[in-house]
């Protein structure tokens, strides 16, 4: 069985331990902290939203909303949240948005991210209301002008972390986020991070832990960073060390554990292609380090926002069911709002009063 965790798991680390003898070694002790008894210590789940509403646009049918405007990734991103609160019960949420150009790393290099598009018209339209949204369905939100939602994520880990969380779990299909990481420890699960830390893959439904981060990339979660470092990141326009691939680069690190001693050792090498491209562009691989490696000291992250109250069921947020009226999402209200209106029918026949809205 592969080392990332399914749905499956999610729903057997919620039962009586027994149960998760049915995942292997090393996944039962994840499975084991992945969801938390949340009379002890919590969980928090957070969504990398740019990256989520970016796929909510392509993977949706075209939709315009009751005003005529765009409106397939704010469904999308609407269900995606509601499946999330199912999936991580008794997890606080937080919702991390990007707001600005990267500052920091432009600074860097002036051509960060120069490659890429600009954000669809149809999508920038829809940013505002999807933010609304998050807020509508009970999850934070932050942001911060000039700082890039990967940093707060980092911010906010760090922050989990500190307070004693039982486990963070990351939404995104991001693989830079994957550096944050952490709680395996060879299967040892005695050795395990006191905050277990993992990235959920909504599509194929699976928690990503250390063994499938090194099973996918070939390094460990804290040697992500130097691996992009020497192969480069296209999809940011970083550039790494010419002719050096993804298994390229994660044989010299399984040799010399850091980008540092790969540099170091370069010109010892056997004479090759690949050893003059290590010497030649061994700055410009410190500068990929410097521009992929995430910043959690940033700040930006109110601690009040992780230690705040577990989202309360849908039909119990006072905006919920005016914000998806006025969109127009009427088979997102009535299933979220299904059970309420059952009581309220059978109180109605009883005579009783209606719940408070």
């Amino acid at each position: 069985m592969s080392s990332s965790l399914t749905l499956a798991a999610l729903a057997l680390a919620s039962r009586p331990p027994r149960a998760v003898q049915h995942v292997s070694r090393r996944a039962s002790a994840l499975a084991a902290c992945a969801v938390p008894d949340p009379s002890r210590r919590s969980g928090l789940c957070v969504i990398d939203s740019h990256n989520l509403a970016y796929r909510m646009q392509f993977a949706m049918p075209e939709l315009t909303s009751r005003q005529g405007e765009p409106a397939q990734a704010l469904l999308g991103f609407c269900n995606k949240l509601v499946q999330l609160r199912d999936v991580f019960p008794g997890y606080r949420m937080l919702a991390v948005f990007d707001e600005g150009a990267p500052a920091r790393r432009v600074e860097m290099l002036p051509e960060y991210k120069e490659t890429r598009a600009p954000m669809p018209p149809a999508l920038r339209s829809q940013m505002g209301h999807i933010r609304e949204a998050a807020e509508c369905l009970g999850v934070p939100t932050i942001s911060r002008f000039g700082v890039e939602a990967d940093d707060l994520i980092a911010c906010a880990v760090a922050l989990a972390r500190s307070e004693g969380a039982a486990a963070v779990s990351i939404v995104t299909s991001d693989k830079d986020l994957l550096q944050l990481v952490s709680g395996d420890s060879g299967g040892d699960a005695g050795a395990l991070d006191a905050t277990n830390v993992t990235v959920f893959d909504d599509r194929k439904k699976v928690l990503l832990d250390a063994a499938a981060v090194q099973a996918k990339h070939g390094v460990r979660p804290d040697q992500l960073v130097d691996l992009l470092a020497l192969v480069g990141d296209a999809s940011d326009n970083v550039p790494g060390v010419p002719g050096v691939g993804q298994k390229t680069a994660a044989k010299l690190l399984g040799e010399h554990g850091t980008l540092d001693a790969v540099l170091a050792a370069a010109p010892s090498m056997k004479k090759s292609k690949r050893r003059d491209a290590l010497i030649a562009h061994a700055e410009q691989a410190r500068l990929a380090r410097q521009l992929v490696q995430l910043d959690a000291s940033v700040g930006g992250v109110d601690p009040e926002e992780l230690r705040g109250a577990l989202p309360a069921p849908p039909a119990e947020l006072p905006h919920l069911r005016d914000f998806l009226q006025h969109h127009g999402f009427t088979q997102l209200e009535r299933r979220l709002f299904k059970a309420r209106e059952a009581i309220e029918r059978a109180q109605r026949k009883r005579g009783s009063p209606r719940p408070a809205t």
